[in-house]
């Protein structure tokens, strides 16, 4: 059965998703230590602050931070590459992670209406229609269908 080019789209996505997420560990994998290593110095020259090991504190929570998005990079890749070979369990897990980011988003917007944020406001609405759009799509009858494998005709899914 032929996939749909939107799932293919989807997975894109997820592939982007997983790249930027990996980046985003490297920086704070790298950068955390290196934050660390200035602030260090700076408080070594103030006897009040000797015994903080500021370096320390600030290169465990990078490490902390880092594997987190290395495991949402992981399950991005996974996501893409279960989308891309049309398992049913990606397509569900892709619904439920799209359905928590029209909460988070459509908050992220609510909240940037009463601070006043248009940038904030276009970034969390856009991200909330993709979402959207995300769960609608994969919600579609002919796209389930190439899912489960079935014999209806995919003409519609292009």
């Amino acid at each position: 059965m032929n996939r749909p080019v939107g799932v293919t789209l989807i997975a894109v996505l997820d592939f982007l998703g997983m790249a930027a997420q990996f980046a985003l560990g490297l920086v704070f994998l790298l950068g955390m230590s290196f934050l660390g290593s200035i602030v260090s110095k700076n408080l070594a020259q103030n006897p009040q602050f000797s015994g903080v090991n500021v370096m320390g504190v600030l290169a465990a929570s990078g490490v902390v931070i880092a594997v987190g998005f290395f495991i949402f990079a992981v399950i991005a890749a996974l996501l893409g590459w279960g989308l891309l070979k049309l398992k049913n369990w990606a397509r569900i897990i892709s619904i439920i992670y799209s359905s928590v980011g029209i909460l988070l988003f459509g908050l992220g917007v609510l909240f940037s209406l009463v601070r006043f944020r248009p940038v904030n406001f276009m970034w969390d609405g856009f991200w909330l229609v993709v979402n959207a759009a995300i769960v609608w799509y994969l919600l579609q009858a002919n796209v389930k269908a190439a899912f489960e494998g079935s014999p209806r005709t995919m003409a519609a899914t292009a």
